[in-house]
């Protein structure tokens, strides 16, 4: 059985307060953002979804302090995208997996990026789920409202789409 993480940003309009600015300031997005971290199953179903955090917050550092560690079932194999790396750490009864980080001294061997590669294949499921919340435009684009409706939103987004791949799943397995 598997579980991947991964964490999904959006842009927000930037606050008039200087704080709240540098909190939700993305140095990846260069932009604020508010992210949100997900346990998505290997048939794509979000099975846990975290409070969502300003986008300066690193994914590995908000899995520990969020206790999503505390939710994974013994013996599920789990892996996670580059933001996650030495997530071993946190999950020592599991089997983690992430890809290799690619370094100029010495760079990834053939073996490496194979399975670099094989990894990629396996986790594109968990970036199909969160390309299905981009479908809506209030999670596709600069979310306007205020930031404390953002879980709201995202919740009742995935109350539509976790069905869906519900149903995407029964008409697979039908056919």
């Amino acid at each position: 059985m598997f579980a991947f993480v991964d964490a999904t940003e959006q842009p927000v309009r930037r606050s008039q307060d200087k704080e709240s600015q540098e909190r939700h300031y993305s140095g990846k997005k260069k932009r604020h953002t508010r992210k949100v971290q997900n346990i998505v199953n290997e048939e794509g179903l979000v099975g846990d979804v975290s409070e969502s955090v300003p986008g300066s917050v690193h994914d590995r550092k908000w899995f520990t302090a969020s206790g999503a560690a505390r939710k994974m079932p013994k013996g599920v194999v789990v892996g996670g995208d580059a933001g996650y790396q030495g997530l071993q750490e946190d999950l020592s009864e599991h089997r983690v997996i992430t890809p290799f980080k690619r370094s100029k001294h010495p760079p990834l061997n053939e073996e490496q990026k194979q399975l670099n590669q094989a990894f990629a294949r396996s986790r594109i499921i968990v970036e199909n789920t969160m390309g299905a919340f981009k479908h809506f435009k209030a999670l596709a684009e600069v979310f306007r409202h205020a930031v404390a409706l953002w879980d709201d939103v995202f919740r009742a987004v995935l109350a539509i789409v976790n069905p869906r791949i519900q149903k995407r799943i029964r008409q697979a397995s039908a056919a």
